[in-house]
């Protein structure tokens, strides 16, 4: 008899997060490299600054850790809070990539 895998709520929200995040990582390079924009964040401009590749390399190591650290303490209310926030903001990072996307 074939056991079902249960899919936890957190664990399909830290997938999705560590999913936006890389688009994140390409739009923005993709769209600062062209002088369409600017990245917002102060401590990622600097990075940029390093080269594309260091902003990747930085991006992914800082939200990987970030994301297992959740993933860890996913079952404390602090983690759970934590993802859901870390979720919603890339949700609304992602529709205002849409939403640039539509009127470049």
């Amino acid at each position: 008899m074939k056991q079902r895998r249960k899919f936890d709520f957190y664990n399909i929200l830290l997938v999705l997060i560590l999913i936006f995040n890389l688009v994140d990582i390409s739009v923005t390079s993709t769209i600062v490299s062209l002088g369409l924009a600017y990245e917002v964040n102060p401590f990622m401009e600097v990075t940029l600054g390093w080269g594309i590749v260091y902003f990747v390399l930085i991006k992914l190591f800082i939200m990987c850790g970030g994301c297992y650290l959740l993933w860890k303490r996913k079952e404390t209310f602090f983690a759970k809070a934590g993802i859901i926030i870390c979720f919603l903001v890339y949700f609304v990072l992602m529709l205002h990539f849409i939403n640039f996307f539509m009127k470049v």
